[in-house]
């Protein structure tokens, strides 16, 4: 068990994938530091004993291979919580350290306090069965003055069923709640929640000590952080919803233990770097897991294999983004195979960030009381990364004792990301974010950015941020001994508040590939990415990028923002629909507003429309009323160089919830003149008319 905390001692890096971090545009700057690294290590003998009574003479702490300095030392435990060198200098005819290193300075007074959460994800009854009789017992064990347990049900939403306390019966309540109801708690979470209770905080019953208050600040903002990522998860809720929890998890101060009760966690194409993210950003936060493996079954993993090919992934999705002329040798399809296995993943999360994965069924009090000892006990050390440069990259950590017979529980590593306050970085972001700061902004290829408005409550509203480039303008990396090509692709976005800070992220990176006979219909398509997210009202600016990493291009737009606060009757950005997607059940993005009855819209972004005879376009939009007054009055007219040029009809779709009415027109675009057309939606129910409207020219496309 090994957290790797940060710092923050700021080191001037030149330069950074061609560009100058520290630039940046107006407003929130990109902070490129070399920071101090504090690792945790247990030890333990050949009779998995804890081996106590080391110094910091015994230990040596290795970054990709290359031995660094300490920095600091002590060791932390239980009753002998006292840093070490404090308690040899009382300890009567003690021997002196070797080499004696100083105290971390400045540590967190609630560096001592231990905060676990045991998470359950859906099971099978048997699995429900294992997870009420093991959790149970680890309340048992690990309960102590400074241990606070939450108990958390991560399915398709993530929900608190009991904020952390040390109120031991209301713990063993929540967790037969969860061991005894099938299905428990998927139909509790809401878009109501997220839109409306956001500023409202969870009671939190454990703090009656003063010396805790900045901990109760702390977790009344930590679930609406994890609900907040989880909405943005799209189909990989697991791995994105874990990185939410961790991310909130890790600014808790104290170490941070996480008992994950589950049957495995799926991976699926385009996840490594978010895994290894979950990992990275769990040894910066000093969070550790425990794997709870509920199948009934033992699944033997080749971890071995796994890792070789996670880190053979890793390389080539570097190489990807800095090589225009390289193209992988298949890295990735090995990963997928290693990865596709759940318990296989669950297992590389627990090993790699100083923990361990256990079968639940059958799990003896020893391994219990294990867990328990390494939640309350490790040595600390700290050091400052000799290496000053922030490429990317997985840096390794290696923790090596001068003992025979002994094992060292670490955390495996970091990447070496530059620091956006308050945001979690990914490394396939780098090129992006590189673009967002040179002057003169680059413009590679065209590209259209569009923050469409749905959905708004009391505190949030609902967005879908799309990006649209055409295909022709895009340069895959092309393998022509095995005729295949490929194409990495980040859209990303940074959403600024007035004072210029980052308040939000939003970014996904999309991978093509397919054989050299498919190049030619990629080129001839549009490459159209959606994401959701949810803002408070307010203005903003909207900073985005889209690199594609084998060439090496980007392109970049800004775009100001105004979200308005909630009225009584609202409608929609009005969207051009330029084709539908079939949505799997198993696939469907979580309040995705963009998910309609009859498949998910690819919106049209492009305002210019080359259009044909017969040339026919859907506009959607949706209008939030009162569901007990009568059905809103809905006008859709056009106008052409601001001459009215006729109505439209609005033909309704099967209400997606209370109150939230979706609608499509039919539009006969290639019926129109060439010419600025604005089509405007308005709205009445019985009160103010409320309108909306979307501006777009046409021009005939050259047969």
């Amino acid at each position: 068990m090994n957290p790797v905390r940060w710092l923050g001692l700021s080191v001037l890096v030149p330069g950074f994938l061609g560009a100058d971090l520290t630039a940046g545009q107006a407003g929130g700057n990109i902070r490129v530091t070399t920071e101090e690294v504090l690792v945790d290590a247990v030890v333990r003998d050949n009779h998995e004993k804890f081996v106590r009574g080391l110094n910091s003479g015994d230990f040596e702490i290795l970054e990709d291979g290359v031995p660094q300095q300490m920095k600091s030392f002590r060791f932390v435990g239980g009753p002998e919580a006292q840093p070490r060198e404090e308690r040899q200098a009382t300890a009567e005819g003690a021997a002196p350290e070797t080499p004696a290193l100083p105290r971390q300075p400045g540590v967190d007074p609630l560096g001592r306090t231990n905060i676990i959460s045991i998470v359950m994800m859906p099971s099978a009854p048997l699995g429900r069965a294992n997870f009420r009789r093991i959790a149970r017992s680890l309340v048992e064990e690990t309960s102590g003055p400074d241990t606070y347990i939450g108990v958390f049900y991560f399915g398709f939403d993530a929900h608190v069923v009991q904020t952390f306390t040390q109120d031991k019966s209301a713990l063993l309540t929540a967790i037969d709640r969860l061991g005894e109801v099938p299905g428990p708690l998927e139909s509790q979470g809401s878009l109501d929640s997220l839109l409306d209770q956001r500023q409202q905080p969870y009671a939190i019953p454990l703090v009656s000590n003063t010396r805790l208050s900045s901990l109760t600040e702390s977790l009344q903002a930590f679930m609406y952080e994890v609900q907040d990522m989880y909405l943005e998860a799209g189909t990989q809720k697991q791995l994105f919803g874990m990185l939410a929890f961790v991310k909130s998890l890790a600014r808790l101060p104290g170490r941070k233990a996480v008992m994950l009760f589950s049957e495995g966690i799926r991976t699926a194409p385009g996840t490594i770097e978010i895994f290894r993210s979950v990992i990275s950003t769990a040894n910066r936060g000093q969070v550790t897991f425990y794997g709870l493996d509920l199948n009934d079954v033992a699944i033997a993993p080749d971890l071995g294999r796994a890792r070789a090919a996670l880190l053979q992934a890793a390389e080539e999705s570097a190489k990807m983004q800095t090589d225009p002329n390289y193209v992988g040798h298949g890295a990735m399809g090995l990963v997928l195979d290693s990865f596709h296995s759940g318990p296989e993943t669950m297992e590389e999360l627990a090993h790699a960030t100083g923990g361990f994965k256990v079968m639940a069924r059958g799990l003896s009090s020893a391994v219990l009381h294990r867990i328990a000892e390494e939640v309350d006990t490790r040595y600390e050390i700290s050091y400052v990364p000799k290496s000053e440069i922030l490429d990317g990259r997985f840096r390794q950590i290696e923790v090596k004792v001068n003992r025979p017979k002994v094992t060292v529980q670490a955390r495996n590593g970091y990447f070496a990301l530059p620091r956006l306050p308050g945001q979690t970085l990914f490394p396939y972001e780098l090129g992006a974010l590189s673009a967002l700061t040179v002057s003169p902004a680059p413009h590679a290829f065209p590209l259209h950015v569009s923050i469409l408005r749905f959905r708004s409550g009391d505190a949030a509203t609902l967005m879908s941020l799309g990006y649209q480039v055409d295909g022709s303008d895009l340069k895959p990396a092309v393998d022509t001994p095995h005729k295949q090509f490929d194409l990495r692709i980040c859209f990303l976005s940074l959403i600024k508040d007035q004072n210029g800070e980052v308040v939000k992220k939003v970014s996904h990176e999309v991978p093509f590939s397919g054989p050299l006979a498919a190049l030619k219909s990629f080129h001839l398509g549009t490459v159209i990415e959606t994401q959701p997210f949810v803002l408070p009202p307010g203005r903003y600016t909207v900073e985005s990028a889209v690199a594609a990493g084998e060439q090496n291009a980007a392109s970049t737009v800004r775009t100001s923002l105004i979200v308005p606060a909630r009225t009584a009757l609202d409608v929609s950005n009005l969207v051009l629909v330029n084709s539908l997607e079939q949505v799997r059940q198993e696939d469907t993005r979580q309040f995705d507003p963009l998910v309609t009855p009859l498949g998910r819209i690819r919106p049209e972004l492009d305002p210019r429309l080359a259009v044909t005879p017969g040339t026919k376009m859907v506009m959607y939009f949706q209008v939030y009323g009162n569901p007990a007054a009568p059905q809103p009055r809905i006008a859709v007219e056009m106008e052409r160089d601001g001459i009215a040029a006729g109505s439209l009809a609005a033909k309704p779709l099967p209400p997606l919830s209370e109150g939230v009415l979706p609608y499509f027109t039919e539009i006969d675009v290639g019926a129109l003149a060439p010419g600025s057309y604005v089509a405007q939606v308005s709205v009445e129910q019985g009160g103010p008319t409320v309108r909306q409207s979307l501006a777009f020219q046409v021009a005939r496309r050259a047969s």
